[in-house]
């Protein structure tokens, strides 16, 4: 049978694709503090998975849904999160170093004290991300990045972002979002 991931309020979900069919992951079921290594969760939606502290080092999370996601304290270290969305979620103190987040969505998103050493973060959303304390901001590739509304780190302001490519846009919703 397919992998099961545990939710932010305690219960358990199969792992389907983002489509909604069962998702081919058959290895060790997702929760706090798992070892997920270079899992491949592609396109998997983990809608408000509990994966605090977990190991996801090198791990597939393309275009995963982790919408309201725990992920404080997570090490996704060389992760790809291409086109991912983590909307509303929490990645506080989460190790993010060299993972590809190219057009990720962290709209609303908590990263504070995160560590963005060299992360590709090339047209990411981050409108209204909480930026608090968030180490390496200069290694980090910032083109096309919307920072709208966000919180930004200490030391760093609009201007410096701007300066490294990064816009501050407000983004409307695409009209099948409101479905």
């Amino acid at each position: 049978s397919a992998a099961t991931y545990v939710t932010t309020s305690g219960s358990i979900q199969d792992i389907l694709k983002t489509s909604g069919y069962t998702h081919p992951y058959s290895g060790q079921s997702l929760s706090p503090f798992a070892y997920l290594a270079f899992a491949d969760l592609y396109r998997a939606d983990l809608t408000d998975a509990d994966l605090n502290r977990a190991i996801l080092v090198g791990a597939d999370l393309a275009r995963t849904d982790l919408t309201g996601a725990n992920l404080n304290g997570a090490n996704l270290n060389g992760a790809n999160l291409y086109l991912a969305n983590l909307s509303g979620a929490s990645l506080a103190f989460t190790d993010l170093a060299l993972a590809n987040l190219y057009r990720t969505n962290f709209y609303g998103a908590n990263l504070v004290g995160a560590d963005f050493y060299s992360v590709w973060l090339n047209s990411a959303n981050l409108s209204y991300a909480d930026l608090t304390g968030v180490s390496n901001v200069s290694t980090a590739i910032w083109t096309n990045s919307n920072l709208y509304g966000a919180t930004l780190p200490y030391g760093y302001d609009q201007a410096w972002f701007e300066e490294e490519g990064a816009i501050f846009e407000e983004t409307v919703p695409e009209p099948s979002s409101y479905a």
